[in-house]
């Protein structure tokens, strides 16, 4: 099988909330939600805390933190486990302060192993300070998987990777323009490094924090015929 994303859902920070409130609609029961939350003013994502109203609530496991030293920080996060269609998740970043901005998607043909036994591969690092950031390096080992990068919390990112790539933009909320851009890309080559690159508005003194996840694709079912052939020494 291969991965396909629905459709994400973002949230915008909020004074009054130091979290995400992501309401999801038409999930394939049972597939894997990547959520992904960004900070404007507090780099410190070590304590995250995410609850969800699915019919059975997902588990849910820090993939990678990544993040400067004075504002900007990004957390990647892997829900495994649940069932239902709909739900509303509810993240909040409990060690930090200021405006959250959040964004989650299903991933429909992943894997449905749990926590990190679902994802190949990710990382993390920073981008630079400049108007063009680069991504992490990420390889993927096999065909059919999903890669979710992402970039931003400190600077107003503007543009992000050509097709196949698809990019949603997260509005961290406050007076300053800050912003996190999410890529996504279905089916990559498999055993080539994958890497992207996105445009902020301006550059900015504080270095720009930037993650990478790879989900594994679900093993495909055997044909009727491949017990057969197997055994035919076919």
């Amino acid at each position: 099988m291969s991965v396909t994303f629905g459709t994400p859902v973002t949230s915008t920070g909020s004074s009054s909330s130091q979290g995400a409130t992501l309401p999801m609609t038409g999930v394939t029961s049972g597939q894997p939600i990547i959520v992904l939350l960004a900070s404007a003013n507090s780099y410190n994502m070590s304590s995250i805390s995410i609850s969800d109203t699915f019919s059975t609530p997902y588990t849910w496991t820090v993939v990678q933190t990544e993040g400067n030293s004075n504002y900007a920080g990004l957390a990647i996060v892997i829900g495994t486990g649940g069932a239902g269609t709909s739900g509303t998740i509810t993240a909040t970043v409990t060690s930090g302060s200021g405006y959250i901005g959040g964004w989650a998607v299903s991933c429909n043909g992943a894997s449905t192993a749990s926590g990190l036994s679902a994802v190949d591969a990710y990382g993390g690092a920073l981008a630079g300070t400049g108007t063009t950031l680069s991504s992490v390096s990420i390889t993927p080992t096999l065909s059919g998987e999903g890669v979710v990068y992402a970039v931003g919390g400190n600077q107003n990112i503007t543009s992000g990777p050509a097709s196949p790539w698809v990019n949603t933009t997260v509005n961290c909320g406050g007076s300053f323009p800050s912003s996190v851009m999410a890529s996504t890309y279905q089916s990559p080559p498999s055993g080539s490094a994958l890497t992207c690159t996105w445009t902020a508005a301006a550059a900015n003194s504080q270095n720009t924090p930037t993650l990478g996840l790879i989900v594994k694709a679900a093993a495909s079912a055997p044909t009727a015929n491949s017990g057969f052939l197997a055994f035919m020494g076919g």
